[in-house]
């Protein structure tokens, strides 16, 4: 499928592929419920000095999540299920098409996040500032294994 280059897209498959970032991520999603395109968005919002307001946040959360729960997830848990099942050349060749459009959906969902981001904003230097500005708004507390998580996809972002 071919997509619109976005800066966005090109940050997050930077950041996911450093050191420590995707089993983070993955991680905040299983146990916070976060949604990692969110989390990425956040990183890639701080690195242009900018983050969704509170409102903002609730905002993307609420128009994303529709997208998430009804096609990235189940796209998601086919592809784990597949993973997690024993291998033969015809059910690999279906978990690849599966991720593939795991991905594809992934990349529906950024471009969505972009195109509904507001262009102000607070000013957000940090990355972990304004991965907490997301966090906050879904009613979760982050333990200390959640913020050691964070602090490293904001330790990677910070590098880029």
């Amino acid at each position: 499928m071919k997509f619109p280059d976005h800066p966005f897209w090109d940050f997050s498959l930077a950041l996911y592929a450093r050191p420590n970032v995707a089993e983070a991520c993955l991680r905040l999603q299983d146990k916070l419920g976060v949604d990692v395109n969110l989390i990425l968005f956040a990183c890639w919002a701080a690195a242009n000095h900018r983050q969704p307001t509170s409102d903002g946040w609730r905002r993307l959360v609420a128009e994303t999540s529709a997208w998430r729960v009804e096609v990235v997830e189940p796209l998601r848990r086919v592809r784990r299920f597949l993973t997690s099942t024993r291998s033969t050349p015809w059910s690999d060749g279906l978990r690849e098409r599966v991720a593939a459009l795991e991905l594809d959906a992934e990349h529906v969902e950024q471009l969505t996040i972009v195109a509904l981001a507001e262009p102000g904003g607070e000013t957000a230097h940090a990355p972990l500032d304004a991965m907490l500005g997301y966090i906050a708004v879904l009613d979760v507390v982050p333990s200390d294994a959640d913020r050691s998580d964070l602090s490293t996809i904001a330790s990677q972002a910070a590098r880029m």
